[in-house]
């Protein structure tokens, strides 16, 4: 059997991923020697036959070499095979590694634009990515809860930039001086949704006093 990356699960890569990790490592502590020994079942992530599988065609592909001269198995009973590795190995690792990024960056937009946005006013909860996101965490409102209060309340939608004056006297019911006071609140929206969810983009907002705030556009597809 030949592998052809793309046609790969990420469940198969990673075992791949995982078998290929355990020889570059072994390679590594012995100084980069090319001839090493890597025994069968001693992987935690992938069972015994998987290992030898995924070894047995990596050196069909030649990515790998058995050295079969040393053989010392008749006095062990666990198996083992003796590779030699050379630059095609390490090319093929790079190539592995590079995949299952590629894998996880489309499923991490998959699972970033399926997601509906909605925000609760009454009681100041914000549902992003499947998270239930608390913006109000004491019985006092803080300042991020009225901005979102205004972006998912306004009639032009969610798709718009909100300027801070227009924040502070709409829906702060106050006089616009001081735009740090709506920036911070900003500040504090995207440490919360970082922490629940991971994602550090979530706002767009800027300083100074014509400053202004938005939901990034692609958290609205």
């Amino acid at each position: 059997m030949s592998y052809n990356l793309n046609n790969l699960s990420r469940t198969t890569l990673q075992k791949i991923f995982y078998v290929l990790e355990e020889i570059k490592l072994k390679s590594e502590i012995i100084n980069r020697k090319r001839f090493l020994v890597i025994w069968i079942g001693e992987l935690k992530n992938v069972k015994g036959n998987e290992q030898e599988s995924v070894l047995l065609n990596l050196i069909n592909d030649k990515v790998i070499k058995e050295n079969k001269w040393l053989n010392f198995s008749f006095l062990l009973k666990q198996s083992y095979y003796i590779l030699h590795i050379d630059n095609s190995f390490f090319d093929f690792f790079d190539k592995v590694k590079l995949q299952l990024v590629k894998i996880d960056k489309v499923d991490n937009t998959k699972k970033i634009t399926s997601h509906k946005l909605s925000f609760d006013v009454n009681k100041s909860i914000l549902y992003f990515m499947g998270y239930k996101i608390p913006i109000t965490l004491k019985n006092s409102k803080p300042n991020a809860h009225y901005i979102f209060e205004h972006i998912f309340t306004a009639e032009d939608g969610l798709d718009q930039k909100y300027p801070y004056r227009e924040i502070a006297e709409d829906t702060f019911d106050e006089i616009y001086e001081k735009w740090k006071i709506y920036y911070r609140a900003c500040e504090d929206i995207e440490r919360k949704v970082l922490n629940k969810t991971g994602v550090k983009d979530f706002l767009k907002f800027s300083t100074g006093k014509s400053g202004w705030v938005k939901i990034n556009d692609k958290y609205l597809k």
